[in-house]
């Protein structure tokens, strides 16, 4: 039976650059994009998961990676120049567009598309009821060296604690917690004197890419 692999994402650059490098080494993969999630749900969510502390001391990342936006054009461009790597979404003519990845619909699109393994990169956390519906193995690409990073900005508190060696990105597998999954692969990488807190997760994407790759097709291969 062959195999086809599914990609579960919310979009934006940082993930684009994984799928894109996907998309060139599985050409049938199918795409579900989810919309956005409101800012106060997401914040209540990951709350719950991880306290209120961890997760407002996220907010500053995000308010300063929007306006900061036009003056890292530069050095975006030149992390897809290094890599060749792209941060534009892909547009794939059998894409789905979900309104969330819990929204009951996801174990089905699965199954009828004869998916054989799962990848998230970029969504929101799956409920336990959306976890029980997929059948397939379902795993999740996360910026930072988990356990030791886990949410967001994993690149750069690794650098802030001298430990360079666990600058990188982490392939596991789903369960109900944050990032807490069984570990599958992870991926040692270098930032330059370029980059900073808002560079980090390009950077780690950029040179994960290829590893995601090669860390699926041993999956697949069993």
């Amino acid at each position: 039976m062959p195999h086809r692999i599914a990609v579960i994402t919310a979009g934006g650059a940082a993930p684009a650059i994984i799928i894109n490098r996907l998309v060139e080494h599985f050409p049938d993969l199918l795409l579900i994009t989810e919309e956005p999630e409101p800012k106060g749900m997401f914040l209540r969510r990951r709350a719950r998961k991880i306290g209120w502390f961890q997760t407002l001391a996220q907010l500053p990342t995000q308010f300063l990676s929007k306006f900061a936006k036009g003056a890292l054009s530069k050095r975006y461009a030149e992390i897809e120049q290094e890599h060749s790597v792209s941060m534009e979404m892909p547009e794939l003519p059998d894409a789905i567009n979900i309104a969330s990845v819990n929204d009951g619909s996801v174990g089905q699109i699965l199954n009828d598309n004869g998916i054989t393994l799962t990848f998230v990169v970029g969504g929101r956390m799956l409920s336990k009821a959306t976890l029980d519906t997929i059948a397939c193995p379902i795993l999740n690409f996360h910026v930072g060296f988990t356990p030791d990073y886990r949410g967001v900005n994993g690149g750069y508190w690794s650098l802030i604690e001298d430990k360079s060696e666990r600058f990188g990105g982490t392939v596991h597998f789903i369960d109900q917690g944050v990032d807490t999954g069984e570990i599958v692969d992870q991926y040692v990488c270098i930032p330059t004197p370029k980059d900073n807190l808002m560079t980090y997760q390009h950077v780690i994407s950029a040179q994960s890419a290829n590893g995601c790759v090669e860390t699926i097709n041993a999956i697949l291969a069993g």
